[in-house]
C-alpha cells in the first residue's frame, strides 16, 4: 500500500446538485407558451376522485406510453411502467386532470387514429411537459438510474438535462418530428388514446 494515496481526497459527489438542476423548471420558449404548455388553471386541486376509474386508467396509460417514448428519444432505458403509473396516481397535484384536459384538444375520434401523427405527437409532447413541470420526470429518471454509480448517473443526468433544456430553448419542431417517427410503433400509446376517448366520454 502506498501511504501517499491515502492523502488524495476522494472525488466529490455532485449528483445531488445535478438532480436539483434537473428539477428546476425551465420556461418554455416564447413561441411555444400558448400551444405547448399545459394549462395551469387546475393545478393545486386534486379532483382525480371525480374522474371515473376507467378514465383515469386510460389517462395513466397515455402518460406511461408518452414518457416511455420520450425516454427512447433521449436514448435512455425504458422506465418501469408500474413505477410511473403509481407515481402519477399518487401525485398530490391534479396531474391526471391536467393530462385529461390537454387530451380534450382535437377530441374527435379521428384525432387518435394512426394517420393523425402530428396531433398525436403534440399530445405526447404536452403530456411530457406536464410531467416535467410537476417534477415527475426527474423522479422517474432518478429511479431508472438507482443502480448506477453516482458518477455514471451524473453523466446520464447531465446529458438528459441538456437535451431537455434544448427542447424548451430552441422550439419543438424537430422534436415533434422525432416523436412523429416513433408514433407508428407506439401501439400502447394509440390504444391508450382510444381508451381515453371511450372511457372519459370526450365530446365528438
Amino acid at each position: 500500500d502506498n501511504p501517499e494515496l491515502d492523502k488524495v481526497p476522494a472525488p466529490q459527489d455532485h449528483l445531488p446538485k445535478l438532480k436539483h438542476a434537473l428539477k428546476t423548471p425551465i420556461p418554455l420558449a416564447a413561441d411555444d407558451n400558448s400551444t405547448m404548455a399545459g394549462d395551469n388553471s387546475t393545478r393545486g386541486d386534486d379532483h382525480t376522485a371525480l374522474i371515473p376509474p376507467e378514465c383515469v386508467g386510460g389517462v395513466v396509460k397515455v402518460a406511461v406510453s408518452s414518457l416511455s417514448l420520450m425516454f427512447g428519444i433521449l436514448h435512455l432505458a425504458t422506465p418501469s411502467e408500474t413505477f410511473i403509473a403509481d407515481l402519477i396516481q399518487k401525485s398530490k397535484s391534479a396531474v391526471v386532470e391536467r393530462i385529461l384536459s390537454i387530451l380534450h384538444d382535437g377530441n374527435s375520434d379521428s384525432s387518435v387514429r394512426i394517420e393523425n401523427i402530428e396531433n398525436i405527437a403534440l399530445k405526447v409532447w404536452r403530456v411530457f411537459d406536464i410531467l416535467h413541470e410537476e417534477g415527475l420526470f426527474s423522479q422517474i429518471l432518478e429511479y431508472t438510474l438507482k443502480n448506477l454509480s453516482w458518477w455514471k448517473a451524473s453523466l446520464v443526468i447531465v446529458r438528459a438535462a441538456a437535451t431537455v433544456a434544448s427542447w424548451y430553448a430552441s422550439g419543438t419542431v424537430l422534436l415533434l418530428l422525432q416523436i412523429g417517427l416513433a408514433v407508428p410503433n407506439a401501439a400502447d400509446l394509440i390504444s391508450g388514446l382510444k381508451e381515453v376517448h371511450a372511457e372519459c366520454h370526450l365530446p365528438v
